[in-house]
Formats: structure tokens, sequence, C-alpha cells
């Protein structure tokens, strides 16, 4: 995204009894998954990049102020000129209307961003299987990770597929060229038109609900033998690590009941 401008020309000042700070806006963007504002503080012919989420308000006093990295050049010279030392982080603080001021520029920017990516029609995906953790990881063609922020209904749609197998996805993609970006893949990127995946994402929700109908009838079913026997139906069981020291067994059986008056019931049945 473009600079806004010229970093080293402030476009604010915050006066201090040690001297004048310059506010220089400089940068709007995406860091990791996050959108941000970078801006410069320039005191003393040196420069230091802040960015929007270096704003704060004071917990006691619920005024503004910037946490300024206490390594930072700038955070240096106003040790050196208040004639402190050491490396702690400083909070400088700011006028409210300076601090409005930023807060407003970076919502004007979030509404443009917003604007561009609720613009764009996404027609494809990009996904890869992670070599350490085996997920599926996939991306909108088109949209930066900040514009994903902006697209709730694209966030959704990567949210379901996440869930797919790589089999299932395999299905109706095709092998792609793409830089790694540092990631840790199990063999390559694939392709998959937005089409396809939504065809993906609502075949497997349909057999969910399948399952889930054929699921609700079972019990429904065993509910009704345990109303008319007066007697316990198992529904399900299960094994599980044993849950009590004092026995001397390493596994439970646990298992469900359907009991006559419509409630359930479990048991636990140490295993020896």
């Amino acid at each position: 995204m473009p600079t806004q401008n010229d970093p080293r020309t402030a476009i604010r000042t915050i006066s201090k009894p040690y001297g004048s700070i310059g506010i220089s806006v400089g940068w709007i963007g995406s860091a990791g998954c996050t959108l941000t504002m970078r801006f410069y503080l320039l005191f003393a012919g040196e420069r230091a990049c802040c960015d929007i989420h270096d704003l704060h308000r004071s917990q006691k006093s619920n005024t503004p102020y910037i946490l300024l990295w206490g390594r930072s050049s700038v955070a240096t010279a106003i040790r050196t000129a208040i004639g402190r030392s050491g490396d702690a982080d400083l909070m400088l603080s700011i006028p409210e209307e300076i601090d409005a001021e930023l807060r407003a520029e970076f919502a004007v920017l979030q509404a443009g961003l917003k604007k561009s990516a609720e613009a764009v029609e996404v027609k494809k995906y990009h996904w890869a299987i992670g070599g350490d953790s085996g997920r599926v990881l996939i991306f909108a063609d088109g949209l930066d990770s900040g514009e994903h922020d902006y697209r709730p209904d694209i966030e959704q749609t990567l949210e379901f597929a996440e869930k797919l197998s790589e089999a299932e996805l395999l299905t109706v993609s095709s092998d792609i060229e793409r830089d790694t970006a540092g990631l840790y893949l199990r063999g390559g990127w694939h392709e998959i038109s937005a089409g396809g995946l939504r065809t993906l994402i609502i075949s497997r929700a349909w057999s969910a609900a399948l399952r889930e109908k054929a699921e609700q009838e079972k019990r429904v079913e065993k509910f009704t033998l345990a109303r008319g026997f007066g007697k316990p139906v198992k529904i399900e069981s299960w094994t599980a690590d044993c849950n009590d020291p004092r026995e001397q067994c390493s596994t439970d059986i646990v298992t469900i009941y359907a009991m006559p008056d419509g409630t359930r019931k479990q048991t636990r049945e140490h295993t020896w």
C-alpha cells in the first residue's frame, strides 16, 4: 500500500520541556495478519517507527500516550535530553487532539481498505498442507491478509475449507507454482475455483446433516424402546482413561443409556 507522506517531514508536533517531537504518518498495511498504520517520531535528528497499536490510554488518568521502544534511537535521544539512563520502554504522553487525529486517520484508511476489499470478486483459492501440522492452509487469491478482516464471507469460507481433507480438495484442484513464503509445506501449492470449493463445502455440510439426522433417529428409537420395555437401552459406549487412581486399571468402558423416563444415564466400568 502506498506511503502517505514523506516520513522525514513532521506533520504534527508535540511540545515537550526538553524539545519538540515531530510525528509523521508514513505507511498503511498489514503486519502479519493485522492491519496497521505506522508513523514516525522525529526528535533531535533521530527517527523511530511506531504503529497505531502503540497508542494507549493510561488506566489511572485515562490520558493518551505512545509506548516507545526503549532501545530506539528516539528513546535514547530523549533520555539523553532529560538526563536519564537505561533502556526501558518510554510512555510518551501526547495531547488528546493528536491521539484523536491519528485514530481518525487510521479509521479513514480502514474504511478505504474495507471498500476496496468488498469490491474484490474472489474467483479462486490457493491451498497447501502444512508440513508440521498436516492442516489445510488456504488463502483467497486477490485479497491480502489485512483485507480478509473486512470480508466475513471469505473468512467463513476459509474456516469451512480448513475442515476439508486433502483428498476432498484434490478432487477439484490443480497444481500451481507459488512461493512458499517461508512456510514448511508437505507437497506444493494447489488451486481450486470458488465454485468448486463451494460445492465441496455444501456437500460436506449436507453429508454431516444426513448423518446427524440418522443419529437423531437412532436416539429417538432407543428412547422409545426404553419406555416400551421399561428398561435401559444402550445408546453408545467408548473407552477412556481410568478416572479412579485407587483402581488398578488403565482403561474404563463408558456407556450411555436411554432410560425409560426419557433421561440419559452414564456408567463407567473399570477393566483389569
